[in-house]
Parts: structure tokens; sequence; C-alpha cells
């Protein structure tokens, strides 16, 4: 699955639930900022296992996870 692939899916779990929890649903950016939530959470994980760093706002170094969840922020906040 690409980080894209992978943003969309996210971002459209959350939409998915929304609509099925509230009559009047959730908007699609919502939707998105609770994915940017969750790829942070997976983000600090791997802070805290030391497999993600980030050198400069365009290098990430670290994992293949840390290179991939850094790339599916990157695909939501394109969204």
């Amino acid at each position: 699955m690409t980080p894209r692939e992978k943003a969309k899916e996210l971002a459209q779990r959350f939409i998915d639930n929304a609509y099925a929890e509230n009559v009047q649903g959730l908007y699609t950016p919502i939707a998105q900022k609770c994915a940017l939530i969750c790829v942070d959470e997976i983000i600090e994980l791997l802070k805290s296992m030391g497999k993600y760093k980030v050198v400069d706002i365009n290098l990430v170094v670290g994992s293949c996870e840390a290179n991939f969840w850094s790339n599916v922020k990157s695909e939501i906040e394109k969204l």
C-alpha cells in the first residue's frame, strides 16, 4: 500500500464512522484532522523507539516505517 492509499483509507474510515454515528455527519476536513492525529501518534511512538528523526523540514531519517508514516502524513495534508 502506498502512503497516498493509506492516507485516503484513514481519512475514509473517519468519514464512514462519522456518518454512521451522526445523521448530519462530519465533514472531510474534520476526518482528515482525525487521521493526522493518528499519524502523529504513530510518529511519536517511532520517535520514542529511536526510529524517527527529522533532520530538516524535507528530510526524515529513520526506518522504513518512519519514512512511510511521514509520507502518509504528507498525503493526508494534500487531500
